[in-house]
């Protein structure tokens, strides 16, 4: 089962239990590249890992679709590139 995070908590306020079996099925499948991208950030005192979600949750709180949809790519994005530091030769 997936831990409570902002996501997760994002996710389940849907009451949508077959989405957060999906989600949850997805999240256990991606979590060694979690834990790599973690790695990276770890390493590199990148904040990028942990700011995005509070500010995301505060956008969903106030209900801006935008802010919330905004912040998110940008933590999508951000997640990505530390994964392509770590795993694409350079």
């Amino acid at each position: 089962m997936m831990t409570k995070t902002c996501s997760a908590l994002l996710y389940s306020a849907g009451r949508n239990p077959v989405l957060m079996d999906v989600i949850e099925n997805l999240w256990l499948q991606c979590q060694p590249y979690k834990v790599i991208g973690a790695m990276e950030a770890i390493q590199h005192d990148d904040a990028s890992l942990w700011t995005p979600q509070p500010a995301i949750l505060e956008a969903a709180r106030a209900r801006d679709v935008k802010a919330a949809t905004k912040l998110t790519k940008q933590s999508l994005a951000s997640a990505r590139q530390r994964l392509e530091k770590r795993l694409v030769p350079q």
